[in-house]
């Protein structure tokens, strides 16, 4: 079996693909408009549920949009065990109140990420 080197490709590669992860996660702060804390209020047009791995006791994803023309698309990484919580806000399309903050990275999109939702 040959010992990895510097100039070993798989280390080279190995190394590479950790630099591009590492550089791709760096936050950076969003426009002027979307730093803080940003509200918005609407009833629950859609939700999306992903599950983040297989076993039953770990977060998972939900995306939320709302009617209101001025919300983004939401997105919140809950606990498993409050995922009845807000199924049941989902099924019953409720009025919402949305706290959330925009996430920008350096590469891709701004994301906007709920820090808190209401019923009301």
């Amino acid at each position: 079996m040959a010992a990895l080197t510097w100039k070993s490709p798989a280390l080279i590669g190995a190394v590479c693909l950790i630099a591009v992860l590492s550089i791709i996660n760096i936050k950076r702060d969003p426009p002027p408009e979307l730093q803080g804390s940003l509200f918005a209020h609407g009833h629950i047009v859609q939700c999306n549920f992903e599950n983040l791995s297989r076993s039953n006791n770990s977060q998972f994803f939900l995306g939320i949009t709302l009617d209101a023309p001025s919300a983004p698309y939401l997105r919140l990484n809950p606990n498993n065990s409050e995922r009845g919580k807000y199924e049941s806000l989902c099924q019953r399309k409720a009025a919402v109140h949305v706290t959330y903050q925009a996430i920008q990275r350096l590469v891709g999109p701004i994301r906007f990420w709920v820090k808190d939702i209401v019923e009301g």
